[in-house]
């Protein structure tokens, strides 16, 4: 039979009485053997629901049950000490989520982030995200709680290690009787672990259930919203710069630009997702003798998502495609989509 890891009812949070966001949850439960993942576009609330599961903010009102032990991952700022080195900082760590503090635990821990010697014994100011979150991920294969809470942000950098992070809390849902809730915008990642999808929009619930039934209602919803921001884009009417071509090559998304007329100045081309988050951005310097302009993008930490291509000059949008990234995809031009495979 099934236990009673997490309860909510009539749950609200408002960040302060002058602003119009509140997170509104009438009931939502989570069981033993259960992965449960929060997905929904930048604002939805996803982030602030885990954040309340973990203590770190408190709702308004409401009832919130939780009925074992914790360990969430939610930031890397509130883990890690930018000022000690990745050992110091798996050892902090150890204290924080009371794991006993031995050097066998210490060995094993910096083992499973996959790091050399040399990289644990430097202070961590000098770590890309991806490293720091190997760090963050380190106690994981030394934990027995029944709670795992984890925001998609700490599984950044090397896609095989979030894989082995995420491998590795399947392992122990099964093993010991536990639960997960994961925040994440990759559709993949959740058809892959999550047994239950709470898809939520401004604050509220939207639909409870079965992720691939959820999930493609979602992916309905995005696209639905990307062909309004088409039909509302389509100003670009005789427009002087616009993306002529747009190839995959092994990894890399190469983008031609195309500019027919003779302009000066500088342009940010930015790659983000439908949401809002920037994946990429980089300025443009442009000199009237060329035509074009050529870009390319590492694709190789990319999952499944909807992306926007954008060119911007002085704040005015020049150009924008809407993208849809999947897996096993052939390129073509959809009308308004773009498919490549990654």
């Amino acid at each position: 039979m099934k236990k009673k890891l997490i309860s909510i009812k009539n749950l609200l949070f408002q960040y302060s009485s002058n602003e119009e966001y509140k997170l509104i949850i009438n009931q939502l439960e989570i069981f033993t053997g259960e992965i449960v993942a929060f997905i929904g576009l930048n604002g939805a609330g996803k982030t602030s629901l885990l954040s309340i599961l973990a203590g770190i903010i408190k709702p308004k009102s409401g009832e919130l049950n939780i009925y074992g032990t914790t360990f969430s991952l939610i930031s890397l700022e509130l883990l890690l000490d930018d000022s000690k080195n990745g050992y110091e900082n798996i050892k902090r760590s150890f204290d924080m989520f009371d794991i006993q503090n031995d050097s066998e635990s210490i060995k094993k821990a910096a083992k499973y982030t996959e790091l050399t010697n040399e990289k644990l014994n430097q202070n961590i100011k000098k770590y890309s995200t991806g490293m720091k979150s190997r760090i963050a991920f380190a106690p994981l294969s030394l934990m027995n709680k029944e709670i795992y809470l984890i925001d998609e942000i700490m599984a950044v950098g090397d896609i095989k290690f979030s894989k082995k992070s995420y491998d590795t809390i399947v392992h122990k849902i099964k093993k010991r009787n536990a639960c997960a809730v994961i925040c994440t915008h990759s559709i993949e990642t959740v058809l892959d672990i999550a047994t239950k999808v709470v898809w939520l929009d401004n604050g509220k619930i939207i639909q409870i259930g079965k992720p691939k039934s959820v999930c493609a209602k979602f992916e309905d919803h995005i696209r639905s919203l990307t062909r309004k921001q088409i039909q509302r884009n389509s100003f670009f009417n005789n427009k002087s710069i616009f993306f002529k071509e747009i190839l995959l090559n092994n990894d890399f998304l190469e983008i031609t630009i195309d500019i027919n007329k003779n302009l000066d100045g500088e342009f940010i081309f930015k790659l983000n997702r439908t949401n809002g988050f920037i994946i990429f951005s980089k300025d443009i310097n442009y000199k009237k003798q060329q035509n074009y302009y050529k870009i390319s993008i590492n694709l190789e930490d990319l999952t499944d998502q909807f992306l926007i291509l954008s060119l911007i000059n002085k704040d005015e949008i020049l150009d924008e495609e809407m993208f849809e990234l999947k897996r096993g995809i052939k390129l073509s031009s959809g009308n308004p989509l773009f498919y490549v495979k990654i």
